[in-house]
């Protein structure tokens, strides 16, 4: 039997149980690393993602800042941290996280979307839909990016615009959810 103690242990453990998606016992490793040092940027992070995937945003916003003190450039880190703001509302920070991972990373598709979602969030559509219309660029049959365009485009009264992307939508994905009474 290994060593309760031995950190390697701990946060191989940790990292196998939450990249099996068992949050609740990584964040219970994670408590336990961090009991023997609080400092440890691998239990930090684990503890983040599980309050993050709890949707605990507030605590997983403390522990990625910790996170992001030790090493500000840790991609992984920042777009959780950015997620994390925009779970509480925060969603004008969380722009401003997204567009500096974008300077580094611009061809990031799941930045460039959460940072549509932002602009979203604050109901700045114009913006939303230039971020939506990004991704779709590469691949223009992408569920997500035109959900979100369509809703959008109605949020700005622009019928003619969403119709075409409902449309779309139809086509591609004939079990969609009722993207019309989204609409409403």
């Amino acid at each position: 039997e290994q060593d309760p103690e031995n950190m390697d242990v701990l946060v191989a453990l940790a990292k196998c149980t939450s990249k099996n998606k068992d949050y609740g016992y990584s964040e219970k490793i994670s408590d336990r690393i961090l009991e023997l040092d609080p400092e440890n940027y691998d239990g930090l992070s684990y503890k983040g993602e599980s309050n993050f995937e709890s949707e605990n945003y507030s605590d997983a916003i403390k522990y990625f800042s910790k996170c992001l003190e030790i090493d500000e450039n840790d991609y992984e880190i920042l777009f959780y941290y950015g997620k994390s703001l925009r779970g509480i509302g925060r969603s004008v920070e969380a722009i401003n996280i997204f567009n500096n991972i974008l300077k580094k990373h611009p061809d990031n598709d799941a930045c460039i979307l959460e940072r549509a979602h932002a602009s979203f969030d604050i109901k700045d559509y114009e913006d939303a839909i230039n971020y939506y219309d990004k991704i779709l660029a590469k691949d223009p049959e992408q569920y997500v990016p035109l959900y979100w365009r369509a809703l959008s485009l109605g949020h700005l009264k622009k019928y003619g615009e969403a119709m075409f992307t409902l449309k779309k939508l139809e086509e591609n994905f004939s079990d969609s959810l009722n993207v019309l009474e989204a609409l409403a």
